[in-house]
């Protein structure tokens, strides 16, 4: 049956607005890496960071500025000897899918990263918790951890130390909560589309290898209300090239990362976009002292010797990168690092000792030290391998590049599948995260450095409440490590982000984390 309207109301129904249905706000982001994982328990990369930090908070989070503040704990206490914090949850707290969110599964989280079967990639940040070296070696149960569930809406942390980094440390992704019965039914199948719940201010709604993940407001989170973003969608994009001409037309509205070379003509192009500012990161060289002919310190300091870092910093990198001669980054407050004995000396001086060196450990021009050097994808990283190439053959060192996407890169060079590979760690700008990369049992010791000297200098530093001489053990740590060349530094970064004109909200900081919740769009591009 059809409804005949009279031609009257015909014409006046013209003239009435439609009820239009806003369309959601969408943010896409692209992403210099497919992610490792969505566990926030098993996070190692930044890539995987940005994604893990939108779909969970732990019990404190990352502000826009990546600071520490309240996350489902709205308060917290610290004893008057430092070892204790009581955290306060907030009440009525909920899943993604509008369950509670218990206690014992925020207790869950921290545990699940220090429990070595889960074998957390950066369980190490939550090393100054009572027992938790112990705990994470397997030398201890699970039950001796220093955390526990005082009541349902109070948590308490018991540290080794007074530790001034743990504020930070549980605003990292591998000490959110875990939702307990999901992970009891599907096991490591829980992050799966489908399966997943998280707490954070996003919830996923699809994840396509290699194309992107979507996530979707989550109207369950604490602060949703303030949350303008209604999706956003991270796609994965290796080459910087390509990133720079998405960016352009405006397919993505945020990307962390773009070729140095790529910046002048980025800025006239774009005003505004094109972002970068010191880092709490640094770039240097793993060394795999598995490997026979890295294990002799003369082969390693000669590597190093011949490193032009002025020339990787001011004609490659070129947007305010220093040349790293420590391990810590210059950010670090009040911090005075070590640095190479040998930075002060001429370049010509260093290649000589190099080859000296090369020569007393049996090499030479007709035996030649030949190595392969892993790097990650990007424009600027395939001009540093290419520069250390150069370096190296300046000495007689013969060095084969294999490069691959970040995601490859990393699975095998935190499987010891390497000899010598760069790589990047980004942390709060507390020393004591840069320098507890390389403690012989932290997972992220990619290079298996083991000094007992130089651990028993970290342990003593981490127990002293006065800064300067906290600082001071560090440095002394640090020394040691650079003396045995445990790694070998390259800059201290910088970071790179486009940021699109319409997308507001976005701060420039040290760690480089940007979480979606505080970010809105201006569909206007005012």
């Amino acid at each position: 049956m059809h409804l005949r309207l009279p031609v009257a109301l015909l014409s006046l129904l013209a003239f009435v607005p439609s009820l239009a249905v806003a369309s959601p706000v969408v943010l896409h982001r692209g992403n210099d890496a497919e992610p490792d994982t969505l566990d926030p328990q098993k996070v190692f990369t930044d890539e995987t960071g940005h994604v893990t930090l939108d779909m969970f908070v732990g019990l404190t989070t990352y502000d826009a500025a990546s600071n520490p503040v309240p996350g489902i704990a709205q308060s917290w206490t610290v004893s008057a000897d430092g070892l204790t914090y009581t955290f306060k949850l907030r009440p009525n707290l909920k899943w993604s899918d509008g369950s509670p969110l218990a206690a014992d599964e925020m207790m869950l989280g921290i545990v699940r990263t220090l429990d070595p079967k889960t074998a957390a990639p950066l369980a190490n940040l939550g090393f100054c918790i009572r027992n938790a070296v112990a705990v994470n070696s397997g030398k201890m149960p699970l039950d001796k951890l220093g955390v526990r569930v005082v009541d349902p809406a109070t948590i308490e942390i018991k540290v080794e130390t007074p530790c001034p980094t743990l504020l930070a440390a549980l605003a990292e992704p591998p000490f959110a909560p875990v939702p307990k019965r999901v992970l009891a039914k599907f096991g490591d199948a829980w992050i799966k589309s489908g399966n997943i719940v998280s707490n954070g201010p996003f919830k996923l709604v699809d994840w396509r290898a290699n194309d992107h993940v979507r996530l979707a407001k989550n109207p369950y989170f604490y602060d949703a209300a303030n949350v303008k973003i209604d999706e956003v969608i991270y796609q994965p994009i290796e080459d910087d090239n390509t990133a720079a001409k998405r960016f352009r037309t405006g397919e993505i509205d945020m990307f962390p990362r773009y070729a140095p070379s790529d910046a002048g003509w980025l800025r006239k192009a774009m005003p505004g976009a094109v972002h970068a500012t010191p880092a709490a990161g640094v770039n240097y060289l793993g060394i795999n002292q598995s490997v026979a002919k890295l294990k002799d310190v003369r082969v390693r300091r000669a590597l190093a010797l011949a490193i032009d870092r002025e020339t990787i910093a001011a004609k490659i990198m070129k947007l305010g990168e220093s040349p790293a001669y420590g391990i810590v980054p210059l950010v670090s407050p009040a911090y005075h690092g070590a640095r190479f004995d040998f930075a002060a000396k001429p370049l010509a001086a260093r290649q000589a000792e190099a080859r000296k060196l090369l020569a007393e450990a049996g090499y030479g021009p007709g035996k030649p030290l030949t190595i392969v050097l892993r790097q990650r994808a990007g424009v600027a990283n395939k001009h540093v391998a290419i520069a250390l190439q150069s370096m190296w053959a300046s000495i007689g060192v013969k060095a084969e590049i294999l490069m691959s996407e970040v995601k490859t890169h990393y699975a095998s060079v935190n499987a010891h599948d390497f000899e010598v590979g760069v790589v990047a760690f980004f942390w709060p700008t507390d020393p004591e995260y840069f320098l507890s990369d390389i403690l012989h049992d932290s997972v992220t010791n990619v290079g298996l450095y083991n000094s007992p000297a130089f651990d028993a200098k970290m342990s003593e530093g981490r127990k002293l409440v006065d800064v300067a001489k906290r600082f001071a053990s560090f440095s002394q740590a640090e020394d040691i490590a650079l003396k045995d060349v445990a790694v070998i530094p390259l800059y201290f970064s910088v970071t790179r982000n486009l940021v699109s004109p319409r997308l507001h909200g976005f701060v420039d900081n040290p760690r480089d984390f940007h979480p979606t919740r505080f970010l809105s769009l201006d569909p206007k591009g005012r």
